[in-house]
């Protein structure tokens, strides 16, 4: 709960938005069945969104000044790590927009060891619970993915994951793919010369919603849908 406090406060106070698109911010989530249930929850979902709103903040703050120094690498890197840390499939929306900083950056050999560096921590963690634990993944993940089931059978499943909740929660999955449209049309002026930011953003978001689908969905209806929702409801209001 603590941590949500944290991450209106920062996304109304601390990331040089307009007070009014922060809010505006704000007041859509607060519609999200997902993003509400799963804000105090007690899981792992606020602090997914605290790093993905720090992420991606500051990634298009240094996009936008075309001139990346290693600081920012390493930074972006730390943070996905982190996040990774947290939860591991979330790196499927941080890697495209890391990938992207690394392009921009005129020393892609020399980033490629801030990068290195900034993933020390989920380095350690893995290499720590394949020793201690014997595998490097969560036993959820081996649980689903590995009983046997035929792949066509899981990916109905996360059909029927999405139908619940554009049943139960169409709010969340509206923004989702309103939010990846609106980036991709690139309706603010001074992206439109450069739509690749926002492509890159959209690509973590939609290659998230695909591994959705891909593994079933999850028994929590809306829970993994938690991290594309935030990321989409504050992207745009710090694009736009």
């Amino acid at each position: 709960m603590l941590i949500s406090v944290i991450v209106v406060s920062y996304l109304i106070f601390g990331t040089g938005l307009k007070r009014t698109s922060a809010i505006i911010a704000v007041i859509i989530a607060s519609f999200s069945r997902a993003f509400v249930d799963f804000s105090t929850s007690g899981l792992e979902n606020p602090l997914s969104h605290l790093l993905l709103l720090l992420f991606v903040g500051y990634f298009f703050r240094i996009v936008d000044k075309r001139e990346l120094k290693s600081k920012d690498i390493l930074f972006l890197s730390f943070i996905s790590s982190l996040g990774g840390l947290n939860r591991i499939d979330c790196l499927l929306i941080y890697l495209p927009m890391l990938f992207y900083a690394w392009y921009l950056y005129r020393f892609r050999f020399k980033a490629i060891f801030y990068i290195c560096l900034g993933y020390l921590p989920i380095v350690g963690w893995e290499i720590f619970s394949i020793i201690y634990y014997g595998f490097p993944f969560p036993d959820t993940a081996y649980a689903k993915l590995g009983a046997g089931i035929p792949k066509i059978e899981l990916i109905k499943q996360g059909l029927w994951y999405y139908w619940y909740s554009i049943y139960k929660d169409a709010i969340t999955l509206v923004v989702i793919v309103l939010g990846i449209l609106v980036s991709v049309l690139n309706l603010k002026k001074r992206y439109r010369k450069d739509i690749f930011p926002m492509l890159a953003l959209s690509t973590g978001v939609v290659l998230y919603c695909l591994y959705i689908l891909w593994i079933d969905g999850c028994f929590m209806g809306g829970e993994i849908l938690y991290a594309s929702f935030s990321i989409v409801s504050c992207s745009n209001n710090v694009v736009f």
